[in-house]
């Protein structure tokens, strides 16, 4: 079954859905998993389609723990854009046995009305197929760009063989990571959205480095996922692309301060987002 939907059946009425990741939300107060995606759905309620749930292969338990959780289903099925998201950390080696496993939980919470699609990073691409095969039809499959450092899975070559490997898979463009590359080999978000032509179905918005004041954040802290809004004199040009690329899902992935000020700040990227996407 081909996987690939138009952008008008993913969100329901043809316009782009915004999501927030939950892995930003650094505040230690939210507590785990499942109580930092409720108070996150709660808190930013009538600004946000959905969530974005996400870790490391090796943590994937404590997701699926979370996505055991009834509030929490609650939560998810109230919202019609809520998505998964895995990478590898960079430790150890998945199995496929591991991975067939974290698609049969994706499988269940699709099912379940609980998400609708699983993303992995670029550099998983070995597995793609373990991954595809365990799939059932109704899940969509994306994979990600990775940032500039990654040993593998951060070029547009990389991202079209993926592409011409697996059609039914769709992409998901990292503005952070590709802002990375531009500024090493000179393949920015254009260059991946030029190559994906047609095949972009999320756009994880952020921006690299570390944009937060030290009053902020404190003196150690720093992030390679800044909000973008931190400094518009910076980041003017990546709500232009994201205005020249409409997509079905935005998902908001850069890191939220601790306390009032970070939901303050969340909101106006929301705000931000939303008018120039719509």
């Amino acid at each position: 079954m081909n996987r690939n939907k138009n952008a008008e059946k993913m969100t329901g009425n043809g316009t782009t859905a915004i999501s927030v990741s939950i892995q930003g939300m650094i505040d230690p107060l939210l507590g785990k998993i499942a109580d930092r995606a409720i108070y996150t759905a709660q808190t930013l309620d009538g600004l946000i389609d959905g969530l974005e749930i996400g870790g490391f292969t090796k943590d994937f338990h404590k997701i699926e723990k979370a996505l055991r959780q009834e509030p929490l289903r609650r939560i998810l099925r109230s919202m019609p854009m809520n998505t998964l998201h895995i990478a590898a950390h960079p430790s150890t080696v998945p199995s496929d046995e591991e991975l067939e496993g974290i698609v049969a939980v994706a499988n269940k919470s699709a099912q379940s009305g609980l998400c609708n699609a699983i993303s992995f990073h670029l550099d998983m691409f070995p597995w793609f197929e373990v991954i595809e095969k365990a799939a059932d039809p109704g899940l969509r499959l994306v994979f990600e760009n990775l940032g500039g450092d990654a040993e593998r899975g951060n070029t547009v070559a990389e991202a079209k063989k993926a592409a011409e490997r697996f059609p039914d898979w769709r992409f998901l463009l990292d503005t952070a990571h590709a802002m990375e590359t531009k500024a090493l080999r000179d393949e920015g978000p254009d260059d991946f959205a030029r190559a994906l032509d047609g095949r972009i179905e999320q756009i994880h918005f952020s921006w690299p480095g570390n944009l937060y004041p030290r009053e902020l954040m404190g003196l150690d802290f720093s992030t390679r996922h800044s909000l973008s809004t931190m400094a518009p004199e910076k980041t003017g040009a990546l709500f232009e692309f994201l205005g020249r690329h409409p997509v079905p899902l935005v998902i908001i992935e850069g890191v939220v301060p601790e306390g009032e000020a970070g939901w303050e700040l969340l909101r106006r990227e929301i705000e931000t987002v939303r008018s120039v996407v719509s």
